[in-house]
Order: structure tokens, then C-alpha cells, then sequence
């Protein structure tokens, strides 16, 4: 397992240097547009750093949803572009439903959300990075995306540059392994499973299940 996460892992980073294209699953609208709606869901959220994890909604929510998911993946692409906004709007801002974020992506992708989190834009870095991957060719464009969100350019780049996270950012691989998440995106809601990009039905029948419970 490990051995194949490392090959894999440096396949990525090959293309990444190399300027290959990655490709999500849909069309991106424009940067204005994304950036306001992004910082919409984080306004009307308290995002909470609590053991290396990062929370969108009130820590105290009764259904706790963690999400793997890799910036790689269309499948994940199309679950942040369709659904996640609307278990936003009607679970995490009602209260009933905090949301868990662990990336299990490139190193380097993972590297700029954690550093975007420095300057307290965690979602707003993963949210653009969802929806601009087909942008994203090389690291220079990573280090960009602090100016696409106003984040201050040269902290950004002193902490992309250091290895501060590295520890964090292995520890998502070795959870997602500790909890059976052999592809991406898993989600456990309540410690049930759901594997793939579900319609919404699917999250609000499990997530009422468990608001029943």
C-alpha cells in the first residue's frame, strides 16, 4: 500500500512539473463569482481548528461528517460543485451537521489550503482549488492562488516553502487508511460510510437517519 501511494504520488508531481493539464469533471465559472460564494459559506460558519482538523459548522453538532477527498478527483470536483453547497445550506448553517475536511491529494495542493489557513482561508483555498484545477498546471500557479484570494503573498510563500505541514499532511493519508477509505471521496457520517459522489438524497437520507437517532 504504501509503496503504491509513493509511486503514485510522484507520478503527480512529475505532471505537475511538467505542466500537465489536470482535469475535473466540470466547467468552472469565473474567479469573482466563486471567490463571493465561497466566502458566502465561510461567513456563515465558524471554521474550527481543533486536533489538526479543520471544522466548518459548530463543533457541537450532533452528526459529525468527515470527508476524504483529493483535488484530483472529478468525482470529488462534482460532490464540492453540486452537493456540498447544499449540505451547507441546510445541515451546517442550521447546526445539525459539522463537516470534517481531510485532504488526501497532492502534497503540494494540500500544502497551499494549509497554508491559505494560515491566513484563515482554509475553505476558500480548497473551494478554489476544486473549482480551478484545470487551471492549476504548475507550482507557480499553486503559489498564485494566494493572490487569486487577497491572502498576504509572501507569508503564503514563506510557509508553501517550508515543511511545516508535512506532518499534517501525512497524517490525512494514514487516517483515510484507518479508516478504510480506499478511494476518493469517502465520507463517514456518524461513522457510516458513503464512497463516491452520491446524489444529495443519499446524504440527507443518511445525515436524518442519524438526526433520528
Amino acid at each position: 500500500m504504501q509503496n503504491k501511494k509513493t509511486v503514485v504520488l510522484g507520478l503527480i508531481a512529475v505532471l505537475l512539473l511538467t505542466g500537465v493539464v489536470w482535469y475535473a469533471s466540470k466547467n468552472k465559472s469565473e474567479i469573482t463569482s466563486q471567490t463571493a460564494s465561497i466566502l458566502g459559506i465561510k461567513n456563515a460558519q465558524e471554521v474550527t481548528e481543533l486536533d489538526g482538523d479543520f471544522i466548518i459548522g459548530d463543533p457541537n453538532a450532533p452528526v459529525t461528517m468527515i470527508e476524504y477527498s483529493s483535488h484530483l478527483c472529478g468525482a470529488c470536483s462534482n460532490f464540492h460543485e453540486i452537493t456540498f453547497p447544499l449540505i451547507i445550506e441546510n445541515y451546517v448553517k442550521t447546526g445539525k451537521v459539522k463537516i470534517v475536511t481531510r485532504l488526501v491529494s497532492h502534497p503540494a495542493l494540500s500544502n497551499a489550503v494549509l497554508c491559505g489557513q494560515d491566513q484563515d482561508s482554509f475553505f476558500e483555498a480548497n473551494e478554489y482549488i476544486f473549482k480551478n484545477i484545470e487551471s492549476i498546471k504548475t507550482v507557480d500557479d499553486i503559489i498564485g492562488i494566494a493572490g487569486k484570494l487577497g491572502l498576504n503573498q509572501e507569508s503564503f510563500n514563506e510557509c508553501f516553502e517550508s515543511e511545516k505541514y508535512k506532518d499534517q499532511i501525512m497524517k490525512w493519508f494514514e487516517q483515510g487508511e484507518e479508516d478504510g477509505a480506499e478511494s476518493t471521496p469517502t465520507f463517514l457520517i456518524n461513522g457510516e460510510v458513503v464512497v463516491g459522489s452520491q446524489p444529495y438524497a443519499i446524504f440527507e437520507n443518511m445525515i436524518e437517519n442519524q438526526l433520528n437517532n
